[in-house]
């Protein structure tokens, strides 16, 4: 039977989710598919099915437009992105009738397994407080015909973009890299037609100097221009390691001094502060409230996967 995320149906049980994570981990240890990036790699396009209900796109599946209305425009990749893998996304039609523009994000749970009738009408506010997705809207002066945004997921959870290869912005941060990561597009009001851009697959070097933070959803709400001019670094990179599309590889030696910090928000509830430990991996990444769900539902650590067989609640000196 479907599985609730949100307003989202998954088409599989928990335990299905489970046996599917355990073929696809060992799956994963024969390809390698986020180890680097290489001609293996299936193309990037957008998922064919799994669509807003105003949703129409041509038969490349590279370019997608709204057909009335502002809403109903949400579209999702084929397959996971890589971590440092660049997409652009060219903005190819608007309509100044309409206020609001283009939302982008990500998502650990695959496309091809929602129910695109339970779809919502926008990804902001519906999805930003959704377990497993993270969605934010980009600056309104950035939403010009012709413009190409381009954007990409650094190994420390942070989504970044740029604007016509401009200076590199923040829009969010704290997406779970250890799991595979879907990018979800919202062709809302503005916005009436994108296309994805088909060069080269690249992945850009990680940059040494100050991100300029955006208005994300899941960090400051500082507002900057998008019209700075800057070059942005883009070089072949190795990618990490993990598992094919579908899951990530999870390694019983995962350190616990990767996860959040006290000073960073709960990732499952995104509204309060890491405050608990999760026992036996050691992994600080939940506040209490969210940690006892887990200890009561016999889940695993959302970053390690291993089982949670008590939670400890820290307290500042």
């Amino acid at each position: 039977m479907p599985v609730s995320m949100g307003n989202i149906y998954i088409k599989e049980t928990p335990r299905e989710h489970e046996q599917q994570n355990d073929q696809r981990r060992a799956c994963g240890k024969k390809t390698k598919y986020l180890q680097k990036p290489n001609t293996l790699l299936s193309p990037l396009f957008f998922h064919p099915y799994t669509k807003g209900t105003q949703v129409n796109m041509d038969s490349s599946h590279h370019c997608a437009w709204r057909k009335s209305g502002f809403c109903n425009g949400i579209i999702f990749t084929n397959r996971p992105v890589l971590i440092q893998e660049k997409v652009g996304l060219k903005i190819t039609k608007t309509d100044a009738s309409w206020k609001g523009g283009l939302r982008l994000g990500c998502t650990i749970f695959d496309p091809s397994l929602m129910d695109p009738n339970a779809l919502p009408k926008f990804v902001c506010p519906d999805l930003e407080k959704t377990h497993g997705f993270w969605v934010s809207a980009l600056p309104q002066d950035c939403m010009k015909e012709g413009t190409v945004i381009s954007f990409w997921v650094n190994s420390q959870g942070h989504f970044l973009y740029t604007v016509n290869e401009g200076r590199e912005y923040l829009l969010m941060k704290g997406l779970l890299v250890s799991w595979p990561l879907w990018v979800i597009i919202d062709v809302y009001g503005t916005t009436q037609e994108v296309r994805l851009q088909d060069p080269p697959m690249k992945c850009v070097s990680q940059s040494k100097l100050p991100l300029q933070p955006s208005h994300p959803v899941r960090s400051s709400k500082a507002q900057t221009s998008c019209s700075d001019p800057s070059v942005s670094c883009v070089s072949p990179t190795k990618g990490r390691s993990g598992s094919c599309p579908c899951a990530p590889e999870v390694s019983s030696n995962t350190q616990p001094q990767h996860s959040k910090s006290l000073d960073e928000d709960c990732i499952l509830c995104c509204s309060h502060q890491v405050d608990s430990v999760l026992y036996k991996c050691g992994h600080m990444c939940v506040c209490f409230g969210c940690g006892k769900k887990l200890l009561g539902q016999n889940a695993k650590c959302p970053i390690c996967r291993q089982p949670v067989k008590e939670i400890i609640k820290t307290y500042r000196s």
